[in-house]
């Protein structure tokens, strides 16, 4: 079969248009009102737990950054650094604070009753901080900062840690 040059033409024509990629436009779906309501709540309630997620991570950046501060002035840059650095993948991984045991054994914190009962307060304040605790563990937590800072002579760097934070406007309660 031959073809004129009429209908040759036509074909590549048609050919030319079918490879021409098409731009097909999709029309926007329409909520009904009341998917709209949903979505609207949806986004109000993922709105709020992102701007609770936020000041916690802000709060913990906080205590960390305090903590830092704070231990370096007692124990040194090195041990101060590997300090808060325990304290984060304690409250990573799982809040298990089993980890930060090995803290009371780092070179002169081991035989200083003053820099372990320093310890003891850190841990009690970042666990009230970061971990969603029932009332009796609360209790708990306070009560060892409470008791470890009484004493003016062995609770003496705890208490200026407490009273630091209470400035930062980071609270024991």
């Amino acid at each position: 079969m031959t073809y004129t040059a009429e209908q040759v033409a036509t074909l590549m024509n048609n050919i030319v248009a079918q490879s021409t990629p098409q731009i097909v436009s999709q029309p926007t779906p329409v909520l009904d009102p009341l998917d709209a309501k949903i979505k609207a709540e949806t986004d109000v309630k993922v709105a709020e737990k992102m701007a609770v997620v936020q000041h916690k991570i802000e709060q913990i950046a906080l205590i960390n950054a305090t903590f830092q501060v704070i231990l370096e002035e007692t124990l040194g840059s090195a041990a101060a650094e590997l300090i808060v650095k325990m304290l984060d993948k304690s409250r990573i991984s799982n809040n298990d604070f089993h980890r930060f045991i090995g803290a009371y054994t780092l070179p002169g914190i081991k035989d200083d009753l003053h820099k372990r009962n320093l310890l003891r307060v850190v841990s009690a304040i970042y666990r009230l901080k970061v971990k969603d605790l029932g009332d009796a563990q609360k209790s708990s937590l306070r009560s060892i900062v409470k008791y470890s800072t009484a004493c003016p002579h062995c609770g003496a760097i705890a208490y200026q840690l407490v009273q630091r934070l209470g400035i930062q406007g980071v609270t024991v309660r």
